[in-house]
């Protein structure tokens, strides 16, 4: 009953997006971007105008297609730089390339600049926040003119050729088109995936709005559950399942049912409403695997595996920084967030003070492309223009990370083992040799890339945090593909003597 809603916000989608556009969408979803998620519903011209007039009645009284205008090349080519700077590609995909963060779900921007008010977009990339607050895009705190030549290198760049726009002069919405549009929202519940607010939630609104004779949605009309009850499908008697049409087509048992459901809803009667969301079969065959699960009997607890509490919300100045910039979305601590970058938990104990400064001042390279840290426009000096990391944010990052987050399992020094400071850097070279650590990792242009590049570890980790992640390697990072080579403490000594010696 609580999951969030997979869609956006409808609500001002007329200030958002064209028409002819919106229109194209709602007959066919994928024949803009075949990895769409968003399932084909079989609306006519006429239904998918209908609903679109009702969304667009919201903000506006027409139905228009919004102009790209002239274009500054010189101010596109500057948005170009920007974007392969910011890194934007770790989230948006452009014509299936690139989006390596998955659970983001970030639009596909290869047609952006068919699709989009660049008004709006630049509003968007201004604070994301503003118009969507639960949005999971961080204000990338660019300045007045860097959002504006990055809007003019997405409207440039990433155009839909086969786009044709049908209202460059705005036509008046027919009231009896928004008062269907209603209709086919609530018989096809679009309001399970997006917001769509009744009028009496809008803040803005017109003399048109008012003068409509409409009804617009309310919250009992929102709140309608449109599907069949989930919860114990997989114990319905199978007598109680209509099989309809596929009676004689198909065998008459659940998994049967529910596969031909899956890949053909509307195969069962002509008048279902649910949606075909073209599964692949591997997608079918897991989802049949989850509904069958869904059954009234009560689980013993020994066979549940329980949830982790998430006990740690940032504080103070760092909370600020930390739901500005989203960093939650990429990494976690203490359990809250995601497994996309490194876990921040004990990263006040696992890099040095000099290192992380200089890291948060200009992300460099320590990671394959697509799963490097986005740049937030920082920069090596303290700009007073409004938006930017300065250095008093930079400080409350690292002080929080020194003082918070920080585990007393990582020693401060190294225990002694007889042996002189080259004497273990030597003895530590060459277990890396024997242990094959070149075969996954770079040192200079030697090695293999499946870890960590190491040719500067030395002067980013703690020898601390080296020494005890070598002695279990699992210990931190419970799923990390490195070995566990069971070293003797001096053994650990030595090779994390070498380590931090490549600096």
């Amino acid at each position: 009953e609580n999951l969030n809603k997979v869609g956006p916000d409808l609500t001002e989608i007329g200030t958002k997006v064209n028409y002819t556009w919106i229109t194209n969408w709602l007959q066919d979803p994928k024949n803009y971007f075949e990895s769409v998620r968003m399932p084909k519903f079989d609306f006519s011209q006429e239904d998918a105008e209908a609903i679109s007039d009702y969304l667009f009645s919201m903000t506006l009284k027409s139905r228009i297609d919004y102009p790209i205008g002239d274009i500054d090349w010189d101010l596109a080519d500057r948005g170009k730089s920007l974007w392969g700077q910011s890194r934007c590609s770790i989230c948006h995909a452009v014509e299936g390339l690139g989006g390596a963060f998955e659970k983001i779900y970030a639009p596909d921007l290869g047609k952006v600049g068919s699709k989009i008010n660049r008004e709006w977009l630049y509003d968007w990339i201004k604070d994301p926040k503003e118009y969507f607050p639960m949005t999971k895009m961080p204000r990338y705190r660019f300045t007045e003119e860097e959002i504006r030549a990055l809007v003019e290198y997405l409207v440039s760049e990433y155009i839909d050729w086969d786009f044709q726009a049908q209202y460059k002069i705005p036509v008046d919405i027919k009231v009896e088109s928004i008062q269907k549009g209603k209709e086919l929202i609530q018989k096809y519940g679009c309001f399970g995936c997006h917001t769509v607010k009744g009028m009496e939630k809008i803040k803005r609104i017109g003399p048109f709005l008012r003068q409509s004779k409409v009804t617009y949605m309310i919250e009992r009309e929102l709140d309608e559950k449109i599907g069949t009850e989930l919860s114990s499908i997989g114990s319905k008697p199978v007598e109680r399942l209509d099989f309809g049409k596929m009676k004689n087509v198909i065998q008459q048992d659940r998994i049967s049912y529910i596969k031909q459901k899956l890949r053909d809803p509307r195969s069962y009667r002509d008048d279902l409403r649910m949606p075909n969301f073209r599964f692949k079969n591997e997608e079918i065959e897991a989802l049949t695997s989850l509904l069958v699960g869904f059954i009234d009997v009560n689980i013993p607890q020994r066979f549940k595996i329980p949830k982790k509490p998430i006990n740690y919300e940032p504080t103070g100045e760092f909370a600020k920084i930390v739901y500005d910039l989203k960093c939650l979305n990429c990494h976690s601590i203490n359990g809250n967030g995601t497994e996309f970058a490194p876990d921040l938990s004990i990263e006040g104990s696992k890099v040095q003070e000099r290192w992380l400064r200089k890291f948060l001042k200009r992300p460099d390279i320590i990671r394959p492309l697509l799963n490097q840290m986005p740049r937030f426009n920082l920069d090596y000096k303290q700009r007073m223009i409004q938006g930017n990391l300065t250095f008093v944010e930079i400080e409350t990052i690292v002080q929080y990370f020194r003082q918070v987050l920080v585990s007393n399992d990582i020693p401060e020094k190294l225990p002694k083992n007889g042996l002189n400071l080259i004497e273990q850097i030597d003895a530590g070279k060459k277990l890396y040799e024997e242990k094959g650590c070149r075969s996954c990792h770079q040192i200079g242009e030697d090695g293999g890339a499946v870890g960590p590049n190491l040719t500067d570890v030395g002067g980013r980790l703690t020898e601390g945090y080296i020494f005890k992640h070598l002695e279990n390697p699992q210990a931190f990072i419970p799923d990390i593909v490195e070995p566990n080579y069971g070293f003797k403490e001096s053994e650990l000594t030595n090779i994390t003597r070498y380590l931090m010696s490549l600096n």
